[in-house]
Order: structure tokens, then sequence, then C-alpha cells
């Protein structure tokens, strides 16, 4: 039986390493086509003014993240 300060520390260990997980790669992501922006399989997620953007749009990374838990 733990005891309370064993058991947050196992919660805190937890969260933390949920933390560290970010998720698929830029390079997993980069897989599948953007359904926000339209960006083929391979290019970067544009912005409204055609620009790339830094990151990924939430819905193509989520789409990424669908593919490798099936």
């Amino acid at each position: 039986m733990r005891t309370h300060f064993e058991q947050i520390a196992v919660e805190e260990v937890r969260a933390l390493i949920a933390l560290m997980d970010d998720g698929p790669t830029l390079e997993q992501i980069e897989v599948v086509p953007c359904p926000t922006c339209g960006a083929k399989p391979g290019e970067k997620c544009k912005l409204i003014n055609g620009e790339s953007r830094m990151d990924p749009h939430h819905n193509r990374r989520r789409t990424a993240e669908d593919l490798l838990s099936s």
C-alpha cells in the first residue's frame, strides 16, 4: 500500500510522461493531407495568405494520430 505522498509522486510522474508524449512527428503528420488548408502529403500547411505555417493544423495532427493508433 502506498502512502499518500507516494501516490501523489506516482500521479505526478504519470502526468509528466503524458506531457512528454508529443504525439506523431512532423514527418508522420505530413504524410496525410491537411483537411483545413488542403496541403498535399509532403507539403507544409499554409496560412490564409498562402505562406507556410510554422506548425501543422490541429485537424491534420489529429488525422495523423488517428491513423497511427489504428
